[in-house]
């Protein structure tokens, strides 16, 4: 094989690479719910001073692909921290404590 064709392989095999991340990055991005729709189910549950973190990506079920991890104040003043897990769009949210 010779070196020029080394090279046409590789590139081919970071175009594809390329193309699934973007991919799967959109998919997460359109279907995430909404900060604000987070924070409102939150705030109903009855938390309090939340923050809103990072994407936990193996926390929820499969039917469910919004996963944002918070901290926050619960109704007796407790700092806890958790996911809120949703469906696509977020509706039918979901909270799961942390230990």
């Amino acid at each position: 094989m010779t070196e020029s064709k080394k090279l046409s392989d590789v590139m081919q095999l970071m175009k594809g690479f390329s193309v699934i991340t973007l991919i799967i990055g959109s998919f997460i991005y359109f279907l995430d719910a909404s900060d604000e729709k987070v924070i409102n189910y939150l705030e109903k549950e009855g938390y309090t001073n939340i923050e809103l973190g990072f994407y936990r990506p193996f926390s929820c079920e499969k039917g469910e692909p919004n996963r944002d991890s918070f901290k926050a104040r619960d109704n007796k003043g407790r700092e806890i921290t958790g996911v809120v897990c949703s469906s696509a769009g977020g509706g039918d949210f979901r909270v799961i404590l942390d230990d």
